[in-house]
Protein backbone atom coordinates (compact mmCIF):
# COMPACT_ATOMS: atom_id res chain seq x y z
CA UNK A 1 0.00 0.00 0.00
CA UNK A 2 2.86 2.20 0.71
CA UNK A 3 3.73 1.65 -2.99
CA UNK A 4 0.03 3.16 -3.82
CA UNK A 5 0.10 5.77 -1.19
CA UNK A 6 2.88 7.54 -2.94
CA UNK A 7 1.44 7.26 -6.61
CA UNK A 8 -1.90 8.44 -6.20
CA UNK A 9 -3.24 8.35 -2.31
CA UNK A 10 -2.88 10.53 0.92
CA UNK A 11 -1.27 7.76 3.95
CA UNK A 12 -4.90 9.06 5.78
CA UNK A 13 -7.20 8.16 2.89
CA UNK A 14 -6.25 4.31 3.12
CA UNK A 15 -9.20 2.88 4.27
CA UNK A 16 -11.34 4.89 1.97
CA UNK A 17 -8.63 3.78 -1.18
CA UNK A 18 -9.77 0.22 -0.08
CA UNK A 19 -13.01 0.57 0.18
CA UNK A 20 -13.06 2.04 -3.52
CA UNK A 21 -11.33 -0.77 -4.90
CA UNK A 22 -13.31 -2.93 -3.11
CA UNK A 23 -10.62 -4.45 -1.81
CA UNK A 24 -12.82 -4.29 1.75
CA UNK A 25 -16.19 -3.57 2.42
CA UNK A 26 -17.86 -2.33 5.30
CA UNK A 27 -20.55 -4.70 7.55
CA UNK A 28 -22.86 -3.74 9.82
CA UNK A 29 -20.00 -0.95 11.23
CA UNK A 30 -17.07 -3.33 10.64
CA UNK A 31 -14.52 -3.72 7.59
CA UNK A 32 -13.91 -6.65 6.16
CA UNK A 33 -11.71 -8.52 3.75
CA UNK A 34 -13.73 -9.15 0.06
CA UNK A 35 -12.39 -12.39 -2.17
CA UNK A 36 -10.01 -10.45 -3.94
CA UNK A 37 -8.81 -8.54 -0.42
CA UNK A 38 -8.20 -12.51 0.61
CA UNK A 39 -6.40 -13.61 -2.78
CA UNK A 40 -4.22 -10.20 -2.50
CA UNK A 41 -3.71 -9.27 0.92
CA UNK A 42 -3.64 -12.83 3.02
CA UNK A 43 -0.30 -14.50 3.11
CA UNK A 44 -2.19 -17.68 2.63
CA UNK A 45 -5.31 -17.45 0.72
CA UNK A 46 -5.36 -20.79 -0.19
CA UNK A 47 -6.29 -21.54 3.51
CA UNK A 48 -9.60 -19.95 2.21
CA UNK A 49 -9.58 -20.95 -1.22
CA UNK A 50 -7.66 -23.80 -1.95
CA UNK A 51 -7.98 -23.96 -5.12
CA UNK A 52 -6.01 -20.40 -5.44
CA UNK A 53 -2.47 -21.72 -6.18
CA UNK A 54 -0.46 -22.39 -8.83
CA UNK A 55 1.95 -25.29 -10.09
CA UNK A 56 4.76 -25.74 -12.59
CA UNK A 57 4.44 -29.39 -13.96
CA UNK A 58 8.26 -30.81 -15.73
CA UNK A 59 6.71 -33.05 -18.78
CA UNK A 60 8.72 -36.23 -19.88
CA UNK A 61 8.98 -36.90 -23.85
CA UNK A 62 6.48 -39.52 -23.12
CA UNK A 63 3.83 -36.63 -22.25
CA UNK A 64 3.87 -37.75 -18.76
CA UNK A 65 4.74 -35.07 -15.73
CA UNK A 66 7.53 -36.26 -13.82
CA UNK A 67 8.05 -33.07 -11.17
CA UNK A 68 5.72 -30.65 -9.89
CA UNK A 69 6.70 -27.32 -8.06
CA UNK A 70 4.14 -25.97 -5.99
CA UNK A 71 3.15 -22.22 -5.43
CA UNK A 72 0.99 -20.57 -2.70
CA UNK A 73 0.78 -16.94 -1.11
CA UNK A 74 -0.98 -13.96 -2.28
CA UNK A 75 -1.42 -13.79 -6.24
CA UNK A 76 0.83 -10.65 -6.38
CA UNK A 77 3.71 -13.16 -4.65
CA UNK A 78 2.72 -16.47 -6.63
CA UNK A 79 3.41 -13.86 -10.42
CA UNK A 80 6.96 -12.92 -9.11
CA UNK A 81 7.70 -16.47 -7.93
CA UNK A 82 6.74 -18.35 -11.10
CA UNK A 83 8.24 -15.36 -13.17
CA UNK A 84 11.63 -16.05 -11.04
CA UNK A 85 11.72 -19.34 -11.79
CA UNK A 86 11.27 -19.13 -15.61
CA UNK A 87 14.01 -16.67 -15.11
CA UNK A 88 15.98 -18.94 -13.68
CA UNK A 89 15.17 -22.38 -15.33
CA UNK A 90 14.84 -21.11 -19.13
CA UNK A 91 17.29 -22.41 -21.73
CA UNK A 92 19.66 -19.74 -23.45
CA UNK A 93 20.58 -20.74 -26.91
CA UNK A 94 23.21 -19.11 -29.46
CA UNK A 95 21.16 -17.04 -32.19
CA UNK A 96 22.99 -16.37 -35.48
CA UNK A 97 22.22 -12.79 -36.17
CA UNK A 98 23.26 -10.58 -39.19
CA UNK A 99 25.79 -8.99 -37.91
CA UNK A 100 27.32 -11.20 -34.59
CA UNK A 101 25.77 -14.59 -32.69
CA UNK A 102 24.10 -13.43 -29.58
CA UNK A 103 22.75 -15.69 -27.09
CA UNK A 104 18.84 -15.28 -25.99
CA UNK A 105 16.04 -17.45 -24.00
CA UNK A 106 14.55 -19.59 -25.82
CA UNK A 107 11.06 -17.76 -24.68
CA UNK A 108 10.17 -14.29 -23.97
CA UNK A 109 10.28 -13.86 -20.28
CA UNK A 110 8.13 -10.28 -20.46
CA UNK A 111 5.61 -13.00 -22.74
CA UNK A 112 6.08 -15.37 -20.01
CA UNK A 113 4.86 -13.29 -17.14
CA UNK A 114 1.99 -11.48 -18.59
CA UNK A 115 0.87 -15.13 -19.33
CA UNK A 116 1.32 -15.98 -15.53
CA UNK A 117 -0.69 -12.58 -14.28
CA UNK A 118 -3.43 -13.17 -17.39
CA UNK A 119 -3.85 -16.83 -16.03
CA UNK A 120 -3.74 -15.76 -12.02
CA UNK A 121 -6.32 -12.51 -12.39
CA UNK A 122 -8.91 -14.34 -15.15
CA UNK A 123 -9.06 -17.66 -13.70
CA UNK A 124 -12.67 -18.72 -12.67
CA UNK A 125 -11.84 -19.08 -8.81
CA UNK A 126 -15.28 -21.05 -8.55
CA UNK A 127 -14.19 -23.93 -10.55
CA UNK A 128 -11.76 -26.58 -8.94
CA UNK A 129 -8.51 -26.62 -9.97
CA UNK A 130 -5.29 -24.60 -9.74
CA UNK A 131 -3.32 -22.69 -12.52
CA UNK A 132 -1.17 -25.22 -14.33
CA UNK A 133 1.99 -24.55 -16.24
CA UNK A 134 3.12 -27.78 -17.65
CA UNK A 135 6.89 -27.55 -19.17
CA UNK A 136 7.93 -29.62 -22.61
CA UNK A 137 11.48 -29.70 -24.18
CA UNK A 138 10.01 -27.54 -27.14
CA UNK A 139 6.77 -25.97 -25.54
CA UNK A 140 4.79 -24.23 -22.58
CA UNK A 141 1.57 -24.51 -21.82
CA UNK A 142 -0.43 -21.94 -18.93
CA UNK A 143 -3.69 -23.54 -18.37
CA UNK A 144 -6.32 -21.43 -15.97
CA UNK A 145 -9.76 -22.96 -15.21
CA UNK A 146 -12.30 -20.39 -16.93
CA UNK A 147 -12.73 -19.72 -20.53
CA UNK A 148 -12.69 -16.21 -22.24
CA UNK A 149 -15.76 -13.76 -20.71
CA UNK A 150 -18.61 -13.09 -23.35
CA UNK A 151 -18.13 -10.44 -25.70
CA UNK A 152 -13.91 -11.17 -25.21
CA UNK A 153 -11.96 -12.98 -28.31
CA UNK A 154 -8.49 -13.03 -28.87
CA UNK A 155 -9.05 -11.26 -32.25
CA UNK A 156 -10.96 -8.23 -29.88
CA UNK A 157 -9.69 -8.57 -26.42
CA UNK A 158 -11.87 -6.27 -24.50
CA UNK A 159 -11.31 -5.46 -20.66
CA UNK A 160 -14.33 -7.49 -19.92
CA UNK A 161 -12.58 -8.92 -16.64
CA UNK A 162 -13.86 -11.94 -14.85
CA UNK A 163 -12.15 -10.31 -11.42
CA UNK A 164 -12.86 -6.75 -11.52
CA UNK A 165 -11.55 -5.56 -7.88
CA UNK A 166 -8.37 -8.52 -8.50
CA UNK A 167 -7.55 -6.75 -12.35
CA UNK A 168 -7.59 -3.17 -10.29
CA UNK A 169 -5.43 -4.12 -7.08
CA UNK A 170 -2.54 -5.67 -9.83
CA UNK A 171 -2.98 -2.77 -12.29
CA UNK A 172 -2.54 -0.03 -9.17
CA UNK A 173 0.40 -2.24 -7.79
CA UNK A 174 1.92 -2.20 -11.07
CA UNK A 175 1.44 -5.70 -12.21
CA UNK A 176 -0.80 -4.77 -15.53
CA UNK A 177 0.74 -1.62 -17.48
CA UNK A 178 -2.50 -1.58 -19.28
CA UNK A 179 -6.07 -2.55 -19.42
CA UNK A 180 -6.65 -5.67 -22.08
CA UNK A 181 -3.30 -4.99 -23.69
CA UNK A 182 -2.17 -8.43 -22.23
CA UNK A 183 -3.02 -10.71 -25.49
CA UNK A 184 -1.56 -7.70 -27.53
CA UNK A 185 1.48 -7.37 -26.05
CA UNK A 186 2.60 -11.41 -25.73
CA UNK A 187 1.40 -11.65 -29.83
CA UNK A 188 3.73 -8.40 -30.01
CA UNK A 189 6.86 -9.88 -27.76
CA UNK A 190 6.74 -13.47 -29.31
CA UNK A 191 6.26 -11.61 -33.28
CA UNK A 192 9.59 -10.26 -32.50
CA UNK A 193 11.45 -13.18 -30.83
CA UNK A 194 13.63 -15.42 -32.75
CA UNK A 195 13.01 -18.80 -31.46
CA UNK A 196 9.41 -18.65 -30.08
CA UNK A 197 5.66 -18.98 -31.23
CA UNK A 198 2.77 -18.05 -29.75
CA UNK A 199 -1.06 -19.59 -29.97
CA UNK A 200 -4.07 -19.93 -27.56
CA UNK A 201 -6.68 -22.95 -27.07
CA UNK A 202 -9.96 -21.32 -25.95
CA UNK A 203 -12.21 -23.91 -24.29
CA UNK A 204 -15.33 -24.00 -22.56
CA UNK A 205 -13.49 -24.53 -18.98
CA UNK A 206 -10.11 -23.55 -19.47
CA UNK A 207 -8.12 -21.14 -21.08
CA UNK A 208 -4.59 -22.03 -22.37
CA UNK A 209 -1.36 -19.97 -23.35
CA UNK A 210 1.18 -22.00 -25.71
CA UNK A 211 4.71 -20.49 -25.83
CA UNK A 212 6.80 -23.19 -28.29
CA UNK A 213 9.92 -23.06 -30.11
CA UNK A 214 8.58 -23.39 -33.96
CA UNK A 215 11.21 -20.65 -35.33
CA UNK A 216 13.85 -22.95 -34.74
CA UNK A 217 14.85 -24.21 -37.64
CA UNK A 218 15.24 -20.74 -39.06
CA UNK A 219 18.31 -20.20 -36.76
CA UNK A 220 19.95 -23.32 -37.03
CA UNK A 221 23.07 -23.17 -39.25
CA UNK A 222 23.81 -26.00 -41.61
CA UNK A 223 25.74 -28.20 -39.58
CA UNK A 224 22.77 -28.51 -37.37
CA UNK A 225 20.58 -29.13 -40.05
CA UNK A 226 23.05 -32.15 -41.32
CA UNK A 227 22.84 -33.50 -37.63
CA UNK A 228 19.07 -33.77 -37.64
CA UNK A 229 18.99 -34.91 -41.22
CA UNK A 230 21.17 -37.75 -40.42
CA UNK A 231 18.98 -38.76 -37.27
CA UNK A 232 16.27 -39.88 -39.13
CA UNK A 233 17.07 -43.28 -37.09
CA UNK A 234 19.03 -43.43 -34.26
CA UNK A 235 23.10 -42.96 -33.93
CA UNK A 236 25.58 -42.49 -31.48
CA UNK A 237 27.71 -39.45 -31.49
CA UNK A 238 30.94 -41.75 -33.15
CA UNK A 239 28.62 -42.76 -36.20
CA UNK A 240 27.38 -38.79 -36.24
CA UNK A 241 30.99 -37.76 -36.17
CA UNK A 242 32.36 -39.68 -38.82
CA UNK A 243 29.31 -38.90 -41.44
CA UNK A 244 29.09 -35.15 -40.69
CA UNK A 245 33.25 -34.34 -40.41
CA UNK A 246 33.26 -32.96 -36.78
CA UNK A 247 35.54 -34.12 -33.77
CA UNK A 248 33.32 -35.84 -31.42
CA UNK A 249 34.04 -33.58 -28.73
CA UNK A 250 32.46 -30.42 -31.23
CA UNK A 251 29.41 -32.72 -31.71
CA UNK A 252 28.57 -33.77 -28.85
CA UNK A 253 28.39 -29.92 -27.80
CA UNK A 254 25.87 -29.72 -30.74
CA UNK A 255 23.44 -32.41 -30.12
CA UNK A 256 23.39 -31.73 -26.52
CA UNK A 257 22.16 -27.94 -27.93
CA UNK A 258 19.35 -29.95 -29.83
CA UNK A 259 18.47 -31.84 -26.96
CA UNK A 260 17.96 -28.84 -24.88
CA UNK A 261 15.82 -27.56 -27.97
CA UNK A 262 13.64 -30.44 -28.11
CA UNK A 263 14.52 -31.29 -31.37
CA UNK A 264 16.73 -34.57 -30.66
CA UNK A 265 16.52 -36.85 -28.10
CA UNK A 266 18.95 -38.97 -26.29
CA UNK A 267 18.22 -42.51 -26.07
CA UNK A 268 20.47 -44.96 -23.37
CA UNK A 269 23.25 -43.65 -21.38
CA UNK A 270 27.41 -44.61 -21.02
CA UNK A 271 28.84 -45.68 -24.22
CA UNK A 272 25.58 -46.73 -25.68
CA UNK A 273 23.87 -43.32 -25.81
CA UNK A 274 22.25 -43.15 -29.38
CA UNK A 275 20.74 -39.41 -30.48
CA UNK A 276 17.88 -39.52 -33.03
CA UNK A 277 15.31 -36.64 -34.16
CA UNK A 278 11.68 -35.86 -32.38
Amino acid sequence: LEKVRKRRIKKEDRVKYLLSIKAIKKVNGKLYLTNAGVLFFLKKPQEIFSNAGARIIIMNEEGEGIKQIEFSGPIWKMADELTGWFEKNMEVIEVVGIAKREKVQVYPIRAIREAIINALIHRNYGLEGDVRIFVYKDKIRIRNPGSLMPGVSLDFPEHIPRNPALCNLMFDFGYIEKYGYGIALMKRLTKEHPIADLKFVVREFFFEVIFSKEKLYGILDEIDKKIIAYLETPKSSGELSKEIGLSRQALVLRLNKLVNLGLVRKIGKGPKTEYARL
